[in-house]
């Protein structure tokens, strides 16, 4: 009997593939967001072409928003698993995914108003 105990908590404890791949795509994305604000801090004192500062953020608001779209798919199936399977949510990736999101957001501002800089407010 006490095999079919451990059995049934190692199946309640394995994580769907779902939940998975999504953890390691918002790792991916986050840490190609902090590669391009890295690129785009040297490049300001390092005078990088405009052009390159340009290509830069358009990395950094694309990547932020895949990251805020994979911590969002993060925070919601974590949050359907828990509720699903009747077990605990964790706080540490509950409050991991909602700092994720509030990262990207950070980023996607800060991108666009350096785009929007970029562009020229009075055209």
């Amino acid at each position: 009997m006490s095999s079919n105990t451990s059995e049934k908590e190692l199946r309640l404890q394995k994580k769907p593939l779902a939940l998975i791949l999504v953890k390691r795509a918002a790792i991916f994305f986050f840490a190609l967001c902090l590669v391009a604000i890295l690129f785009w801090y040297t490049g300001s004192f390092q005078s990088f072409l405009d052009s390159t500062q340009a290509m830069l953020m358009s990395l950094l608001k694309y990547s932020a928003l895949c990251l805020l779209l994979a911590a969002a798919a993060g925070l919601g199936l974590s949050v359907a698993f828990a509720l699903l399977r009747r077990y605990p949510l964790g706080g540490w990736g509950f409050s991991a995914y909602i700092l994720l999101c509030a990262f990207a957001a950070a980023c996607l501002v800060l991108a666009d108003a350096l785009l929007i800089l970029h562009a020229g407010l009075g055209q």
